[in-house]
C-alpha cells in the first residue's frame, strides 16, 4: 500500500491503519484516490485513547 500511495513508508501506513497518527492533507488525498474513495480522510483521524488513572497520578 505504501508503494501505491507514494512518498510514505510501510511503517507510516501501519500507524495510519491502527490510527495512532493521522496523515497529512496531501497523503490523505492520495489515499482517497488510490482506494477510489473507499478510505476517506475522515476515516484516518487518529483515535484519542482514554487516559487511565494510573497514568495521571504518575
Amino acid at each position: 500500500m505504501a508503494e501505491r500511495i507514494g512518498e510514505i513508508s510501510a511503517e507510516a501506513v501501519r500507524k495510519l491503519r491502527f490510527r495512532t497518527r493521522g496523515p497529512s492533507i496531501r497523503v490523505a488525498a492520495r489515499i482517497e484516490a488510490v482506494t477510489a474513495g473507499a478510505v476517506r480522510a475522515v476515516d484516518l483521524a487518529p483515535v484519542k485513547r482514554p487516559v487511565r488513572a494510573a497514568e495521571v497520578s504518575a
